[in-house]
């Protein structure tokens, strides 16, 4: 399996590479990993978390303009910010 280019520092320079990839390669599929929310759910930051959550959520639209066949969102695990770290409690959606 091809993966992997540079993909930029920030999730803005990681939509500019998915875009300008979903528009000249042909892949099967695209594996988008956003780490901010779990790195401030890892620093204790509650707030920060949440402006990362609503920043993902701000840019789905950019995502959903690509026209992709299917689009899953998921979460690996859970990080509160309470417990500085991973918790052991399943992801769940609303």
């Amino acid at each position: 399996m091809e993966s992997a280019r540079e993909t930029g520092d920030d999730f803005g320079d990681e939509l500019a590479t998915l875009g300008a990839a979903f528009e000249t390669d042909n892949h099967d599929f695209f594996f988008l990993h956003y780490k901010p929310a779990d790195s401030a759910g890892e620093d204790g930051d509650f707030e920060g978390k949440v402006e990362a959550l609503e920043e993902l959520n701000s840019r789905v639209p950019e995502i959903l303009r690509l026209e992709p066949d299917v689009l899953v969102v998921a979460g690996d695990h859970s990080t509160p910010a309470v417990l500085r770290g991973i918790a052991g409690i399943p992801c769940r959606s609303p």
